[in-house]
């Protein structure tokens, strides 16, 4: 995996190769890149791992990191960084074109289906994850 160890701390603190990263995270920097956004926070390379004290700094700060972002990007249907974020889905879906009243748009897509049907044996990775909260139903 491509962690931030104290082995590794000084080599990733001076940059690595995009191409060395792997597949997910290499998305998630080309997704930041293509919007401009010049800051991106992935926890295994952000907190040392393996490191108690750096995890208990750094953790307490998640509030922050995840409240004060643009926006979060999930690989939730990955179990591994090396799969991916950007893939193809098999989901019929409809698309409604949203204005804000201060002149922002969106564009949402709608399905019938949950992500991953309910009643599947596997629960995607992200699920597993304490920190990750999703909220299954919106208020209308």
């Amino acid at each position: 995996m491509f962690l931030t160890t104290r082995d590794t701390f000084a080599a990733k603190t001076r940059g690595f190769n995009l191409h060395e990263t792997p597949l997910t995270f290499r998305d998630a920097i080309l997704v930041t890149r293509v919007l401009r956004i010049r800051c991106l926070w992935i926890d295994s390379l952000c907190t040392i791992q393996g490191d108690q004290l750096d995890w208990q700094i750094e953790s307490s700060k998640r509030v922050d990191v995840y409240t004060k972002s643009y926006f979060t990007i999930a690989a939730g249907n990955s179990n591994s960084d090396t799969e991916g974020l950007l893939k193809p889905r098999n989901r019929e879906f409809a698309t409604l074109n949203v204005s804000c009243f201060i002149g922002d748009e969106a564009r949402l897509y709608i399905s019938s289906h949950s992500p991953y049907d309910l009643h599947d044996e596997e629960v995607p990775h992200l699920d597993e994850r304490g920190w990750a909260l999703q909220e299954r139903f919106l208020p209308c």
